[in-house]
C-alpha cells in the first residue's frame, strides 16, 4: 500500500508548469501507473506462471470500477470523431486506469490505506509548496499550476488524510474499540497525521476555490449526520465547514460567478442538443460551446456581447462536458459510476464516503477529472468501492485481454504525452524569450510544429510567427490547421488577416464575419472588417462596424484611427494594401 501510495503522490506532484501544463503530471502518472501495476502483479497473487500475473479480481459488471472503465471507453472511441486536446485528456484517464489496475491486484483493504496515505503524501507536498509561495508573495498555485486545480485537491485530499488519522476501516475501529490495538507508536503516528492536517487546510483556504470549499463543506456536514456517534470523526465534520463555509461565500463576486456558471451551462445545453448521443467528440466542446454562444450573442448589442462572451475550455461541470463531448451515453456511464461509487461506499468510514461525495460535488461546479491528481485519487477510489464476487477471480482469457490491452492505452498515451510536452517547451521557450529575434523563434516554432503537429496552440503561434515575417501564404495553411484544433476567436481573425495580406478581400471579409458569429463584441473583427469594407468603397458597411468598435471601446487608438480614415471618404484608399493588422490575432 506505502509502495502505490508513494507513486500515486510522486505522480501528483510532478510541478504543473505554466508552459507545459499538466503534461509532466500525465507522463509521470503514466510510467509510475505501469510500473506500479508490473510490480505489483509479479509479488502479489497466488498460483504460479500466468495465473499470478495476469489473473485480476472478478469484479461486478455494475461495480463503480467497471462502469467508470466503460466511461472511459466510450470517451476513448469519441476520438474517432474528436480532435487532439481530447486526447490529452484521455491519456490522464489512461493513467488514472494503470494505478485502478494495480490497486486491485493488492485487494479492496489495500487500496483503501494506498488511497489515504497518497491523500496525505500528495496535500502534504501542495500545501508545503502553497506555503512557501505565500511566504514569498507568489501566486498561490501549489504544484498544480491553478489556485482553483489547488483547492480541488486538496478538497479530497483533506478527508482521506483525516480518515488516516482519526477513521479506519470498521474492522480496525471494532479491534481498537477492544483494545487488540495499543501502543504508543501507533498514537504518535496518528498525532502526527492530525498534525499535518494544519498546513493542508490552511493551504485549501488559501487557494480559494468556492467548488471545493462549498462541496467539501457539504460532505463533511452529511457525514457529521451519518455519523454524528463518533466523536473524533465528528468533530473534524464541525471545524472544516465552520472555518470554510464563510471563506467560500464572503466573496461579493460570488453571485457572478455563479451567473457565469449557469450562461456556460446554458449554452453547453444547447451545443449538446446538436449530437445528442454520439456527441461531438472528445475534446470538441470548445468549438461547440463557441457556435453555440456566438448565436446567443448575436442577439445582443455589440458592447453586451463583449461583455458576456466567455472563452470557456470546459463545460465546468463534468457531467455537463461529458454530455456535450459524448452525448447522453457517455454522461449516463459517468453519473452511474459516480452514483454506484457512493452507494458502495455507504457503509465505510464516514470520512472516506466524504471524500467521495467531495469529489462528486466538485463533478458538477468544475472538472476536477481533467486534473491527472484528483483522477488519480479517483481512481483508488473506485477500487475501494469495488464489490466483489465472493471467492472468484476473472477468467484468465479476459483478464490478460484487459491487461494488454492497459499495456497497448500506455504505450500510446505516452507517445501523445511526451510529443504534446516537447512541443509546448518549445513553443513556450522560444515565445517567452525576449533576446529571441524573429527569425529563430520561427524556426523554433517550426520544430514544434513538427513534433506536435496537431497541438492548436502551436500551430496558432506558428502561424502568426509567419504572419510577422511576412510569409502570408505558409501562415494561412498554418492557421487553417489550428482553427480545427483550437476554439480561439482570433484564429479567424488571423486567417482574414491572412487573406487580406494576399490580396483577398472577399476570403477576408468572410473570415471576419465568421469571427462575429462566434463572437458578436469582437473589437478586432469590427475594426477589421471596417476596414476591409471602407477600402471596397461600401461606407454604410463600414460606418455600421465602426459604429459597432465604438460601442465596445470608443477610445481605443484603432478605432479612432479608422474613424478619420472614414471620414476622408475622397482620400486615396488604395494606399492602403492590407488590412489593419496591428491589433492582432486575439478576439
Amino acid at each position: 500500500a506505502w509502495g502505490l501510495a508513494l507513486s500515486v503522490a510522486c505522480a501528483g506532484s510532478v510541478p504543473a508548469g505554466p508552459t507545459t501544463s499538466a503534461a509532466p503530471q500525465r507522463m509521470a502518472g503514466l510510467v509510475l501507473g505501469l510500473g506500479s501495476l508490473v510490480a505489483l502483479s509479479l509479488a502479489s497473487g497466488r498460483g504460479s506462471g500466468a495465473a499470478r500475473i495476469f489473473r485480476l479480481p472478478a469484479f461486478s459488471w455494475t461495480s463503480p470500477a467497471a462502469l467508470a472503465l466503460a466511461w472511459l471507453g466510450w470517451t476513448a472511441l469519441g476520438l474517432a470523431w474528436g480532435i487532439h486536446a481530447g486526447a490529452l485528456d484521455v491519456t490522464t484517464w489512461v493513467g488514472a486506469s494503470l494505478f485502478a489496475l494495480a490497486a486491485s491486484k493488492v485487494g479492496v483493504f489495500a487500496a483503501r490505506a494506498a488511497a489515504r496515505r497518497g491523500a496525505l503524501l500528495l496535500g502534504l507536498a501542495q500545501s508545503a509548496c502553497a506555503l512557501f509561495q505565500v511566504a514569498s508573495h507568489r501566486p498561490v498555485v501549489g504544484l498544480s499550476g491553478n489556485p482553483d486545480w489547488l483547492g480541488l485537491l486538496l478538497g479530497v485530499c483533506l478527508p482521506l488524510t483525516a480518515d488516516l488519522a482519526f477513521g479506519g476501516s470498521p474492522r480496525a475501529q471494532r479491534r481498537r474499540s477492544r483494545g487488540e490495538v495499543r501502543g504508543r507508536a501507533r498514537g504518535r503516528v496518528r498525532a502526527g497525521v492530525a498534525i499535518a492536517l494544519a498546513p493542508m487546510l490552511l493551504a485549501f483556504l488559501v487557494a480559494g476555490s468556492r467548488v471545493a470549499m462549498a462541496s467539501l463543506s457539504l460532505a463533511l456536514v452529511t457525514a457529521l449526520a451519518l455519523s454524528f456517534r463518533r466523536r473524533a470523526e465528528g468533530h473534524f465534520a464541525v471545524a472544516l465547514p465552520a472555518s470554510s463555509v464563510p471563506s467560500s461565500f464572503r466573496d461579493a463576486s460570488l453571485a457572478r460567478a455563479f451567473a457565469d456558471r449557469m450562461w456556460i451551462w446554458r449554452h453547453a445545453l444547447t451545443a449538446a442538443e446538436e449530437a445528442p448521443v454520439a456527441g461531438v467528440g472528445t475534446g470538441r466542446f470548445a468549438h461547440a460551446y463557441l457556435v453555440a454562444q456566438g448565436r446567443g450573442l448575436a442577439k445582443e448589442a455589440p458592447d453586451a456581447a463583449a461583455r458576456h462572451f466567455v472563452n470557456a475550455t470546459s463545460a465546468h461541470g463534468s457531467f455537463v462536458h461529458a454530455l456535450v463531448e459524448n452525448g447522453v451515453p457517455g454522461a449516463i456511464l459517468l453519473l452511474a459510476a459516480t452514483a454506484r461509487l457512493l452507494f458502495a461506499l455507504r457503509g465505510s468510514s464516514p470520512l472516506l464516503w466524504a471524500a467521495s461525495l467531495t469529489l462528486a460535488l466538485e463533478m458538477v461546479g468544475d472538472v476536477p477529472l481533467h486534473l491527472p491528481p484528483v483522477a488519480y485519487l479517483g481512481a483508488l477510489l473506485l477500487v475501494c468501492a469495488a464489490v466483489r464476487r465472493p471467492r472468484r477471480r476473472g477468467p484468465l482469457r479476459w483478464s490478460s485481454a484487459v491487461l494488454v490491452g492497459a499495456g497497448v492505452a500506455a504505450a500510446w498515451s505516452a507517445s501523445v504525452a511526451a510529443r504534446s510536452y516537447v512541443g509546448a517547451w518549445i513553443r513556450e521557450s522560444a515565445r517567452l524569450d525576449p533576446s529571441v529575434d524573429p527569425l529563430a523563434r520561427d524556426a523554433a516554432l517550426r520544430r514544434a510544429v513538427r513534433v506536435d503537429p496537431k497541438d492548436g496552440e502551436t500551430l496558432l503561434q506558428a502561424g502568426l510567427s509567419a504572419l510577422e515575417l511576412g510569409d502570408a501564404a505558409r501562415g494561412r495553411g498554418l492557421l487553417l490547421r489550428s482553427s480545427s484544433e483550437l476554439a480561439d476567436v482570433g484564429t479567424w481573425v488571423a486567417l482574414g488577416n491572412a487573406d487580406a495580406a494576399l490580396g483577398d478581400r472577399d476570403a477576408a471579409e468572410r473570415w471576419y464575419r465568421g469571427a462575429l458569429d462566434l463572437d458578436a463584441g469582437s473589437l478586432k473583427a469590427h475594426v477589421n472588417l471596417a476596414e476591409v469594407c471602407r477600402r471596397r468603397r461600401d461606407l454604410d458597411c463600414a460606418a455600421s462596424h465602426l459604429a459597432a468598435a465604438k460601442r465596445i471601446a470608443p477610445f481605443h487608438p484603432k478605432v479612432r484611427a479608422l474613424e478619420d480614415r472614414l471620414r476622408d471618404t475622397d482620400g486615396d484608399t488604395d494606399a492602403d494594401t492590407d488590412a489593419d493588422t496591428d491589433l492582432g490575432p486575439g478576439p
